[in-house]
């Protein structure tokens, strides 16, 4: 009933909550007296996603920001794509639900 995000690489990881919107980023770091280096930032995001930008941490809101921009002409931000691009990366994920459920490589096969 919440989101959490966990990645861990070659040269550290992040580590957070949507619902406490606060991340941890671990810089691998090793010295005599630690191993790596700690640092939070909190993205001040309201818990209560019925505010200003509404659900998915504000997301959902400022999705409709750039939408309305695009139809505008206006400049909207690096998160508006186009529509090849936007199918293609759901394909990805609906692919990778069924590599999971499946247990195997699944392919996308391009046109």
């Amino acid at each position: 009933a919440g989101r959490t995000i966990h990645i861990i690489g070659t040269k550290g990881e992040i580590e957070g909550t949507m619902e406490s919107s606060k991340y941890v980023v671990r810089k691998i770091h090793p010295t005599e007296t630690t191993e790596y280096t700690e640092e939070e930032f909190d993205l001040n995001i309201s818990g209560d996603m019925s505010g200003a930008h509404g659900g998915h941490g504000g997301g959902d809101g400022l999705l409709v920001e750039d939408f309305v921009k695009y139809l505008n002409g206006e400049n909207a931000s690096v998160s508006c794509t186009d529509i090849n691009d936007s199918t293609l990366s759901h394909l990805a994920v609906f692919k990778a639900d069924d590599s999971r459920i499946d247990e195997k490589i699944t392919y996308i096969n391009l046109p």
